[in-house]
């Protein structure tokens, strides 16, 4: 007898549409799926929504899979959404939900999308342990306003995503 739970998700590989499946709620099946160790992240605006991705997927430059601006990021490689608890437990991703994360993929694709390791190097990254919700992963580091890049990156035309 199977005692391992079985959960609803929405899976998106890079560069296909989104599918949802019934898996297996186990670390074990979840690395699986995104190719390696997992990190989880919530999803702007939307409630609830908890994405899993490969914690190590940029540096391993797996494909582009969407922009999320509002962290100024790009996930890579394959997202699977979940239902958060708010708990550490992973719950079905409900049909509503599965609507408002496929209508963030469509307006956010990335499928396609080259991206370098300077590019990577200038991202910011984000903590959502400040009092307004977000702070500067290098700010939060080194305790200063600067995200790691310099005045002349903006000069010459340096990119953030």
């Amino acid at each position: 007898m199977n005692d391992k739970k079985q959960i609803r998700v929405l899976l998106r590989e890079p560069g296909k549409e989104p599918e949802v499946r019934t898996i297996t709620d186990s670390l074990e099946n979840l690395q699986s799926l995104v190719s390696g160790r997992i990190e989880t992240i919530s999803l702007p605006g939307i409630k609830d929504v908890i994405c899993i991705l490969n914690e190590e997927s940029k540096l391993e430059h797996l494909d582009a899979n969407i922009f999320v601006p509002e962290y100024e990021d790009l996930f890579t490689g394959t997202m699977v959404a979940a239902g958060d608890s708010r708990s550490g437990e992973f719950r079905d991703i409900t049909d509503a939900q599965i609507e408002k994360v496929k209508a963030y993929i469509a307006a956010h694709d990335a499928a396609g999308y080259e991206y370098g390791e300077d590019e990577f190097m200038n991202m910011r990254f984000y903590s959502d342990s400040g009092e307004d919700g977000e702070i500067p992963f290098y700010d939060m580091l080194f305790g200063g306003e600067d995200s790691g890049g310099t005045d002349d990156d903006e000069a010459d035309g340096g990119d953030e995503m």
